[in-house]
This record gives C-alpha cells, sequence and structure tokens, in this order.
C-alpha cells in the first residue's frame, strides 16, 4: 500500500498525479499506479525554513502537464 501526501486533479495523468514523500514505500507499485490511470512525483516535505516560491509551483504544474477538461485549463497552464 502506498500512501499519498496529496492527489492533485487535472495534472499529469487521467486520474492526476499523487504525490508521494517516500520511494522506498512506492517503489513497488509504481507500474500499478500507472495502470490505474495516475501519475506520481516523489517530493519531500517542504522545510519550514524554505520560503514559498508560486513561480516554481506553476513550472513544476506545467512540466506535469494538464490533463483536465479543456475548457477548465488555467490560464497559467
Amino acid at each position: 500500500m502506498v500512501h499519498a501526501v496529496a492527489r492533485v486533479r487535472g495534472l499529469g495523468a487521467e486520474n492526476g498525479m499523487l504525490v508521494i514523500s517516500d520511494y522506498e514505500e512506492a517503489k513497488d507499485h509504481l507500474a500499478e499506479i500507472t495502470r490505474a490511470g495516475y501519475g506520481f512525483s516523489i517530493l519531500d516535505e517542504p522545510s519550514s525554513q524554505e520560503e514559498y516560491d508560486l513561480e516554481s509551483y506553476a513550472q513544476m504544474f506545467r512540466d506535469w502537464g494538464w490533463s483536465g477538461a479543456e475548457t477548465q485549463r488555467p490560464p497559467w497552464m
């Protein structure tokens, strides 16, 4: 079983992107995740010292790609 920190709909794959914090927990399930129609990204939780940078997140989401309805695509995508 894989614990996803978040599911972001409309990005990455048909069923959205799963944000997973522990690669070791997920590594044996990656093919299963993609067969189920999800994309995934392994991300560490930001440190309390990290400065939030909206453009960095927007760029990451653009890299993941839009998978939602075209009429709902945000202008920044």
